[in-house]
């Protein structure tokens, strides 16, 4: 019973406290990080104006600060640090670090080390893969770039190419044994009632 009535004392008091600061004109810091592959005002951290309690941060102005610096990505918008995602306007209610996102140009998906602890699920910067890793990749890529374009045209030469480009089947298998494999599983797909595309 007593640690029952020492919580609720000590929840409002916290609730006392946090609202007597909002009242008082605390203002709230908010910064604005770079992120990995740019810059902000030149920089890597920006500190923004000061904001009253529940003043709202809208990610619109911002945006132009941030540079990219690697060619290779683009600004897709702020994430609170520590928390995965972009997002919009915010409402601050304590002091707030926004970090720039950044995502891949092209048609790949990037893959990253995460780990996982008491914060949740955090994301870590690795580099750039050395060159022949990225090969590698990219032989794995290819295929299944063509894969998604024979999905999206319904062009069978398109799927027999991704088959073809495939490193293991083109390994196992003939050029004709993979174009009879592709239309037996084409032929599989359609006579259980599967759209081929």
């Amino acid at each position: 019973m007593m640690k029952r009535l020492m919580l609720v004392l000590a929840l409002f008091t916290a609730a006392v406290l946090s609202s007597v600061k909002a009242e008082a004109g605390y203002k709230y810091r908010v910064t604005i990080e770079a992120g990995l592959h740019g810059t902000v005002n030149g920089g890597s951290t920006y500190e923004a104006e000061q904001f009253d309690y529940n003043q709202q941060w809208n990610p619109n102005n911002y945006q132009d600060m941030i540079a990219v610096s690697d060619p290779k990505y683009y600004f897709k918008g702020f994430h609170i640090s520590g928390i995965e995602g972009v997002v919009g306007t915010q409402y601050i209610t304590k002091d707030t670090v926004f970090v720039a996102t950044y995502g891949i140009k092209g048609q790949t998906v990037a893959y990253t080390v995460e780990y996982v602890d008491n914060n949740g699920v955090t994301p870590t910067y690795v580099g750039d893969l050395p060159l022949q890793l990225a090969a590698m990749n990219s032989s794995n890529i290819y295929p299944q770039l063509l894969t998604i374009e024979a999905a999206y045209t319904g062009r069978k030469e398109t799927l027999y190419q991704a088959a073809l480009m495939e490193p293991h089947t083109g390994a196992q298998l003939s050029t004709d044994e993979i174009v009879s494999l592709c239309n037996e599983l084409i032929e599989a797909h359609t006579s259980a009632g599967y759209p081929i595309f």
